[in-house]
């Protein structure tokens, strides 16, 4: 009987001791998956202008660049806000690599719709907000 009870103890042992492993590398793999993940915060706008085009200069387009600094490929989706004399005319939430992912560490040239607004631009603001891999 205390041959039974000792083999027991041992299996028992052992068993949470495989458990406890798995769980510790359960959260070391969580640990170096958030490591790796990309964020918002990872994407720089290196340099972005506005340029009026077609015939009339209806056409409101976003030229610039922007760094995926993150670890792995990835796409970035912008937020475009103009304004005119300090009021907001227009938005837009385009993704400038569209369904293709932006080499990491690396920088990436866009040109963006930005509205049809006449010309009557005169500022914008241009920020990342969303990452994704395709």
């Amino acid at each position: 009987m205390a041959r039974e009870a000792e083999v027991w103890t041992w299996t028992v042992t052992r068993i949470l001791g495989a458990v406890a492993f798995l769980m510790m590398l359960s959260l070391l793999g969580a640990h170096v998956q958030a490591a790796l993940a990309c964020s918002i915060s990872d994407i720089q706008i290196k340099q972005a202008n506005l340029v009026h085009r077609g015939s009339g200069g209806q056409f409101s387009t976003v030229v610039g660049e922007l760094i995926n600094g993150c670890s792995e490929a990835t796409s970035v989706q912008l937020h475009i806000t103009l304004w005119n004399a300090g009021r907001v005319i227009a938005t837009s939430e385009p993704w400038p690599a569209g369904t293709h992912n932006i080499q990491p560490h690396s920088l990436y040239a866009f040109t963006v719709n930005a509205a049809e607004d006449g010309g009557s631009s005169d500022s914008m603001q241009v920020e990342a907000i969303d990452v994704r891999q395709w």
